[in-house]
């Protein structure tokens, strides 16, 4: 029997005389003040100036994992799943190209963001003003050689690299069980002031736990170094944080999910970082579905996100940990739709998943 939106249907496989019982189980895998006279101070600083047309911007997504089970008991092939087809979706982050407020060259105001606390240990009359540390600025027109080619919009963000400088928000949108999620940050290091190599930038996605205090789920470090930024200073690179599945007993279920932009620099590292177009994508897991056995071969199709490489695995215990399931191998899914095909074994019970590679 096969279930379909209209109904069951029986299938009866060729040259099968065993009946397979299959159903797909989801399961978790393992990422403001005003300017005035200090408007043009940080500009000048920065060497910022002009304006150029919007940009776009590609989006990418990531695909989960799934599960199937199957037992081998008779004479027909028994099919039910309930895990679709991979849907990713773009969660609205406010102000994440960094427009608003519309400047026609600094402003130290970044509405929906943010910005970390004054530390006590800064000293404004030796350092300046903390809130110059960060604002968004507009590009400069194509034939400046400090353009950035790939701004998406007019503008951009700064954020200086000294000890506890960041930018955060909380959204609307919650940590939803069964649903993976990707923060994509366009970055590079600033060239007016040089920045001190192995300066470093986090990006991370988060949530509030009862006493308020921001909880990371998932975190990546981008570290200034010539390998990663060379030939590309005025040129925005993608990085990308993942979360993987959300379970129901992670403590940061259903929370509404909060991003954060830190400088994280132990000392004073000179410079300053260029950031933007924060995206966010939520993601479900791949579906399974089809099953059949013919002439002794047992296959069954995955559909999941176009290009991204998932890993079969297998066990015939499913409360075993990932770490002791079987990799029966990886598969390109170049198209979004890729059959697995392997040998039918002799055991009663043998359960697969697929999961996100790497």
């Amino acid at each position: 029997m096969v279930w379909s939106p209209g109904g069951w249907a029986c299938v009866r496989p060729a040259n099968v005389a065993k009946k397979v019982h299959m159903s797909a189980i989801v399961a978790g895998w393992a990422g403001a003040s005003s300017v005035t006279g200090s408007r043009k101070a940080v500009g000048r600083a920065m060497g910022l100036s002009g304006q150029v047309p919007a940009a776009a911007a590609l989006r990418k997504a990531r695909v989960g994992l799934v599960s199937l089970a199957l037992r081998i008991c008779g004479a027909a092939l028994a099919v039910a799943w309930c895990a679709g087809p991979l849907q990713a979706g773009l969660i609205a982050v406010p102000n994440g190209s960094f427009e608003s407020p519309q400047t026609d060259f600094v402003d130290i105001r970044i509405d929906f963001w943010s910005k970390t606390p004054k530390p006590a240990w800064w000293d404004e009359n030796a350092y300046g003003p903390w809130e110059q540390l960060t604002g968004v600025f507009l590009n400069v027109p194509p034939q400046d050689p400090r353009h950035i080619d790939n701004c998406d919009g007019r503008q951009a963000v700064w954020l200086f690299a000294n000890p506890e400088v960041g930018l955060f928000q909380e959204l609307s949108a919650r940590f939803q069980v069964g649903r993976a999620y990707e923060l994509t940050v366009g970055l590079f290091p600033g060239s007016v002031y040089p920045m001190e190599p192995g300066a470093t930038v986090e990006l991370s996605l988060y949530y509030r736990d009862a006493a308020s205090n921001r909880q990371v789920v998932a975190a990546l470090v981008v570290t200034n170094t010539d390998s990663v930024f060379s030939n590309q200073a005025h040129h925005l690179n993608d990085f990308r944080v993942s979360v993987p599945l959300v379970q129901a007993t992670d403590p940061w279920a259903g929370q509404p999910i909060g991003i954060a932009l830190m400088s994280t620099v132990l000392q004073v590292a000179g410079g300053y970082w260029v950031l933007d177009n924060v995206r966010l994508t939520e993601l479900r897991a791949p579906g399974l579905s089809s099953p059949i056995i013919t002439n002794g071969l047992l296959s069954f199709r995955i559909e999941g996100e176009p290009g991204q490489p998932v890993e079969i695995l297998a066990s015939a215990n499913v409360a075993l940990p990932l770490s002791n399931w079987v990799s029966l191998g990886l598969l390109s899914n170049e198209t979004g739709t890729v059959v697995f095909t392997e040998p039918a074994t002799n055991s009663l019970r043998r359960f697969y998943r697929a999961r996100q590679w790497p």
